[in-house]
């Protein structure tokens, strides 16, 4: 298997697992709790720094490292908001209609408009949340690219 998708997959799976505790345990719901999404990130973080550094190896030169990256970035992006979305379309769908009508209630007892109230209910959707793991896998990995990328001294 190569690194790039032994990278992509370690990383859609820790974001999924961390996805499918969170809505299983019902802790999506607590607004204070939403932080725990980012647990999954030290994984994604790992999984892409063995990605990129495992293309070097491969012998890929600076830039092929950094499309190594990119490359990890989109495919575990994807795979991971397919999954995100199917665990609360599928799995547990009622924990995130709870989440968005909580958050609903907050911004109308806040005195909220019909407009905050449809931002605070985004990412209390399968769809929001998708799109919150593809962006933060996405961010990530490039990012651990750009950092972890080394460029070859010529020979002599």
């Amino acid at each position: 298997m190569s690194t790039i998708l032994r990278a992509v997959l370690i990383s859609a799976a820790g974001v999924s697992v961390v996805e499918l505790v969170l809505a299983l345990s019902g802790w999506i719901v607590h607004p204070s709790l939403g932080y725990l999404a980012w647990a999954s990130l030290p994984l994604v973080v790992l999984a892409a720094l063995s990605g990129v550094r495992g293309s070097a190896r491969e012998g890929r030169d600076y830039a092929g490292q950094l499309v190594a990256g990119a490359e990890i970035g989109i495919a575990a992006g994807l795979l991971a908001a397919g999954l995100t979305w199917l665990i609360h379309q599928v799995i547990a769908p009622e924990t995130l209609a709870q989440a968005g009508a909580l958050a609903e209630a907050r911004v109308l007892a806040a005195g909220g408009d019909a407009d905050a109230v449809a931002n605070a209910a985004g990412l209390a959707s399968p769809f929001g949340r998708a799109l919150l793991r593809f962006v933060e896998v996405m961010v990530t990995s490039l990012l651990v690219g750009l950092a972890v990328a080394r460029r070859r001294r010529p020979g002599p």
